[in-house]
């Protein structure tokens, strides 16, 4: 089969997209992988997957109606819940053969509440080279040289972007809580390293950001590395070094990086969201409730004390809580989505 796939250039999609394309020429299918471009509706043969988000569905489907081609969109993440513009094209486009899957039975609920077709549900995929990573998160004994304990070392990577800079979450009266945070919450590790010294944490975010929400304290057991400069091996490999992944998000962010150290073994916590819910694997942060803002996102109010205790509690169960996520992240293999793509494609 001749397969092209299209993404609208996050990071996040064009890794996917070069995942799938692996997993698919192992299958012996031929593969093309695209960075949004549009024009290339007209002259590829053969299927079309694109990855992208609800901002760039329109887009998708006047391509598909523009040059009369079948095409199945993998919606990958909400930004206005609006899709009124998609229900007014779904008859030309499902004519023409094209098919609709998110990557959640959340969204996918969302979706059908809107009165719109979902195809399958089929979630996002990790690397099939994340399995080949093993969690090495022990502290050595000091008089023995074996494995004694789970280090005392939380790690979160994410880009950082500070809410109040972003036009939709404009509102009035937002809870206190929400005047100074992150989408991905890393102002709260902040606050771990300095309440917990006996502890380090490792941040991959972005700083300039972090540092438009908060002030950042100077600590020895705090290290901030910037987002965007490691390699994906360096990545896995810290990811296999630390004691307990955290991912205190706000929103339904994308699980991408919570499935990868999964996949390698590391012991995982995150914020009780649908999405991260649904996939499971790990232990969950308490929501204590959620804002909703006019745009259609919202973000979520976590208690401090209700993190500590979370990784912490990660901490003692490590190696059960550890061993279950790896399981449990066989489902998200690039190799085994692919096939999933697959069925639906035929």
């Amino acid at each position: 089969m001749r397969i092209n796939i299209m993404h609208s250039k996050w990071g996040s999609h064009a890794m996917i997209a070069e995942w799938l394309a692996d997993a698919f020429m192992k299958k012996g299918h031929e593969v093309t992988v695209y960075a949004r471009d549009w024009h290339k509706f007209k002259t590829v043969e053969g299927e079309i997957i694109f990855i992208g988000g609800e901002p760039r569905l329109l887009s998708y489907l006047n391509a598909c109606r523009l040059y009369h081609r079948k095409a199945l969109y993998w919606i990958d993440f909400f930004v206005f819940r609006s899709f009124m513009g998609y229900k007014i094209q779904e008859k030309e486009y499902r004519a023409l053969g094209g098919k609709l899957v998110c990557c959640s039975n959340t969204e996918r609920e969302y979706l059908e509440e809107a009165g719109i077709t979902v195809d399958a549900v089929i979630p996002r995929c990790v690397s099939d080279d994340a399995f080949n990573y093993k969690w090495i998160g022990l502290e050595d004994d000091d008089w023995t040289g074996e494995k004694k304990e789970v280090k005392k070392e939380v790690l979160s990577i994410g880009f950082t972007d500070y809410r109040r800079d972003n036009r939709i979450y404009c509102s009035i009266n937002p809870p206190k809580e929400l005047d100074n945070v992150t989408r991905k919450g890393h102002e709260l590790l902040v606050e771990f390293a300095s309440n917990n010294p006996d502890w380090n944490v490792k941040l991959v975010t972005s700083t300039k950001e972090l540092r438009k929400a908060i002030e950042i304290p100077e600590l020895s057991n705090l290290e901030l590395i910037e987002a965007g400069t490691l390699t994906q091996e360096q990545k896995y490999e810290l990811i296999a070094n630390t004691g307990v992944f955290c991912l205190p998000t706000r929103l339904d962010s994308n699980p991408l990086v919570v499935m990868e150290a999964q996949a390698i073994g590391t012991p995982t916590c995150y914020t009780a969201l649908p999405p991260l819910i649904e996939m499971g694997g790990g232990f969950e942060i308490p929501v204590r409730e959620i804002y909703w803002y006019p745009s259609g996102l919202y973000l979520a109010v976590i208690e401090y004390g209700e993190l500590e205790k979370v990784i912490e509690k990660t901490r003692i169960f490590a190696e059960a809580i550890g061993g279950f996520g790896r399981m449990n992240a066989r489902k998200y293999k690039a190799s085994v989505v692919a096939d999933k793509l697959l069925e639906v494609l035929e």
